[in-house]
């Protein structure tokens, strides 16, 4: 036995796809894959400054760039560490600490503490990467902070921009604007290539009218 079913849908003409609307040709999958990539790029991105920004605001961290790879490879050139201000004499062998590089107070280091004199107040560090301990010991209150948590890359922008190297800078910028324009493909319903389309039997001012039939045995 055969049944047969109309089923008549009504939407607003505002809830149709933009290029129905616009008359526009759908996208490719490969627009759409391109979108992908740029919305990635784009949310990888915020989340780290985000990341960043809360435990500046919220927590009271120190966000340093790192501007070297002496630290390298626990830490990276342009990374960013997150240090929390502590009480100097609760420093230990193996901490990451930032302090200000002695003879110039306005330079700050993150080097890991490889030794400490408690009784001189002073404490001996070295860069992972380096061979030998840096040359001047540290003195306790010249201690800024111990380091927490390391944001992989997200300060790599500054550190081109502190150290003059203003194409690599340029293609930054140009990268990130050219993947937040090619996210709109993955988020806007005119460039989603699988989107489910109508068929548009009848049109008035406020509604279109479409029907569907199906049969079933």
């Amino acid at each position: 036995m055969a049944t047969h079913a109309v089923l008549t849908a009504k939407k607003r003409i505002g809830a149709l796809s933009a290029y129905d609307r616009l008359g526009d040709e759908a996208p490719t999958p490969t627009q759409f894959l391109l979108g992908l990539i740029g919305l990635l790029i784009v949310t990888v991105t915020m989340a780290f400054a985000t990341v960043v920004f809360i435990a500046a605001v919220l927590f009271g961290y120190q966000p340093s760039v790192l501007m070297s790879g002496s630290m390298s490879p626990a830490l990276e050139a342009g990374d960013v560490v997150l240090f929390e201000e502590l009480d100097p004499t609760e420093v230990g062998i193996g901490n990451v600490v930032l302090f200000e590089t002695p003879g110039r107070p306005d330079v700050l280091t993150a080097h890991r503490v490889t030794a400490v004199d408690a009784s001189a107040r002073l404490i001996t560090t070295q860069g992972d990467a380096n061979r030998d301990v840096d040359s001047s010991r540290v003195p306790f209150g010249s201690v800024k902070g111990f380091g927490r948590i390391a944001v992989p890359l997200i300060g790599l922008p500054t550190m081109w921009l502190a150290t003059g190297q203003n194409v690599l800078f340029g293609i930054f910028v140009l990268v990130m604007a050219l993947a937040t324009w090619m996210s709109r493909w993955a988020l806007l319903d005119r460039f989603d290539p699988w989107m489910d389309t109508f068929e548009v039997v009848s049109l008035d001012p406020v509604y279109t009218q479409t029907t569907f039939n199906a049969s079933s045995a």
